[in-house]
């Protein structure tokens, strides 16, 4: 089953994120007044609302599992390959804890490996491994899909990857040539573009605080 997180209901409001869905161009000063305005009212307010607590209970279908996760970033928006590799992990449990005044909930972790593509970025730093609980902790706040069956059969995972890889492969040709007439080698144009099929699964290792 693929289970996608279309609000992050877990995701507490913040001026450092108050803005990152802009695609294009800016708030005007007198938006930007009203939006942080907002921001720090939903913040001083903010509890787990039913609909996050609706998530955890779907969530717990994947206890138990091997799954694949994709986190979420705001370039998705636009490119999809340009956003954190996906994982595949077992998954153990669900956990809740306070950062700040403020319960968060995550994914318990193990096994973990990362399946890098010719774009995007390691999301190591998204996973905490320092914590009372002495585990690997997805946060549920940054995750946008999860997904067993993909867990269950790498094959798949991979043949999706290929594809991704190929998008992005067509996106740069344009760049890549420019770069040649301009006198670059075939290997530095490459390397410059990070167009080098990565080695993948890769050991993944959790950022440390």
């Amino acid at each position: 089953m693929k289970y996608t997180i279309k609000t992050a209901h877990w995701r507490v409001p913040s001026k450092d994120r108050a803005f990152e869905n802009w695609l294009e161009g800016g708030p005007t000063p007198e938006e930007r007044v009203a939006i942080l305005s907002k921001i720090a009212h939903e913040r001083e307010n903010w509890a787990p609302s039913s609909e996050a607590w609706g998530q955890l209970r779907e969530l717990e279908y994947f206890i138990g599992q091997r799954v694949c996760i994709q986190f979420w970033d705001p370039i998705m928006f636009l490119i999809v390959e340009d956003g954190p590799y996906l994982i595949l992990a077992d998954c153990q449990g669900i956990a809740l804890l306070r950062r700040e005044e403020f319960l968060q909930a995550y994914l318990i972790l193990d096994r973990i490996e990362e399946y890098p593509t010719v774009e995007g970025y390691s999301p190591a730093k998204i996973l905490e491994s320092e914590n009372k609980l002495n585990c690997t902790l997805a946060p549920i706040a940054e995750m946008y899909e999860i997904d067993d069956e993909l867990g269950r059969d790498p094959e798949i995972l991979e043949a999706i990857l290929a594809e991704r890889d190929a998008v992005t492969r067509e996106r740069k040709a344009t760049s890549r040539a420019v770069m040649l007439g301009q006198g670059f080698s075939d290997e530095d144009a490459d390397r410059f573009l990070g167009l080098n099929v990565p080695r993948r699964p890769q050991p993944l290792n959790p950022h440390r605080a």
